[in-house]
């Protein structure tokens, strides 16, 4: 990626960059935060060395200074609207800039330390924004920056020579945001390995379909919401009819592509919210939240139909054709994931020993599903 590119992408991160890593940062900003508001309210100290006497008049702007970054806190803490809380966060530091402004115009000699004190507020953001996007740093980093200065053409600041302040400032000023530009580079690169990482966790490299970790996980959680709120949910097991004469007559690339080829149908003959997983080898499975056995039926009978009568070319030009067998299952009271699994994985054998190219399920007699055939509408 060339320097143009990771520019857009920094200007342009994208909410679900952004959310990540304020979620990342969360704690070390608020901590970051309250350290701030802490440590300008302990440079006090700095006033008493430079100005014992004047420093009397500074203890109240000092306090000020603390309890200004109280509300920054909180609301990074509570979790408001993103652009609100970098509103507030902005201006709480800034307000806290110009309390500093006002501590030096009450010391002798303030202004003259002061401008090296302003490097200090370049710093704040490597801490308190590192949760925020680069474009908030950039426009804080350049507030910041203008501030002290916009005091001094303004005269509010006693002695003080904006030239003089930006010769010293605004190197750091570049310094600061090209720093900033860097962290947020190397943030970016960790969270796409993280994001990259946590999908091959997730994910069956064959298919691209849920791997068997994922799909049980999800699976359970789709149980214990169907449980809590009593709605139904149904699971299909499907497996593949003789796939080792599959990989013997054809070999094993063409095995993949049958593999490959059922992932395929099933996410092209399920709804979104449905999840498709591969159990291992040739053997897959459907979680049906919300759907009922009578309609679960239908969407695996949908399913063998179009594999069945789907038309396949091997790696050596040869044309053939496979079926799949079928169990399905819905929760009944007192179910969990493993008696769910065990009945439909009973449902799919018995579909084996009947035949294959079948739907099966244990209720109802062990009756095969024929007469759900009529539903059935082949869209392919």
């Amino acid at each position: 990626m060339n320097l143009l590119d990771q520019i857009r992408l920094t200007m342009n991160p994208g909410s679900e960059y952004i959310t990540r890593k304020m979620e990342d940062y969360r704690d070390y900003c608020i901590t970051m935060i309250v350290l701030t508001g802490m440590t300008s309210s302990a440079f006090w100290i700095w006033d008493y060395v430079i100005d014992p006497t004047g420093a009397g008049n500074t203890i109240g702007l000092r306090l000020l200074m603390l309890f200004a970054m109280l509300p920054a806190a909180a609301v990074v803490a509570l979790k408001l609207d993103r652009i609100w809380t970098c509103i507030v966060l902005i201006s709480s530091i800034l307000v806290i800039e110009c309390l500093f402004i006002a501590v030096i115009t009450h010391l002798n000699a303030g202004v003259i330390y002061g401008y090296g004190a302003f490097l200090y507020w370049l710093i704040v953001p490597v801490g308190v924004l590192q949760g925020f996007s680069f474009r908030t740093n950039l426009i804080y980093v350049t507030l910041a920056g203008a501030l002290p200065q916009l005091a001094g053409y303004l005269g509010i600041i006693p002695g003080f020579n904006p030239q003089y302040y930006a010769v010293l400032i605004w190197p750091g000023v570049i310094m600061t945001i090209i720093l900033q530009f860097a962290m947020d580079n190397n943030y970016r690169t960790r969270y796409h390995y993280e994001k990259k990482l946590a999908l091959m966790a997730r994910t069956d490299p064959l298919t691209g379909i849920n791997n068997r970790r994922s799909f049980m996980a999800m699976t359970e959680h789709e149980i214990h919401r169907a449980i809590r709120y009593n709605h139904p949910l149904s699971l299909v097991m499907l497996d593949i009819d003789r796939f080792k004469s599959v990989n013997d007559t054809y070999g094993h690339p063409t095995g993949d592509q049958v593999i490959t080829a059922c992932a395929q149908v099933f996410k092209r003959k399920v709804r979104d919210q449905d999840i498709v997983g591969r159990l291992g080898g040739e053997e897959f499975a459907i979680t049906l939240p919300e759907t009922n056995m009578q309609s679960a039926c239908i969407v695996a009978e949908r399913i063998r139909r179009a594999i069945a009568k789907r038309a396949n070319i091997s790696t050596d030009g040869r044309e053939f054709g496979f079926t799949l067998s079928v169990g399905v299952s819905s929760m009944i009271a007192g179910d969990d994931i493993e008696t769910l699994l065990l009945r439909v994985d009973k449902a799919l054998y018995a579909a084996k020993q009947a035949g294959r190219n079948q739907v099966w399920t244990m209720e109802e007699h062990s009756a095969p599903i024929d007469d759900y055939a009529q539903f059935c509408l082949d869209d392919d």
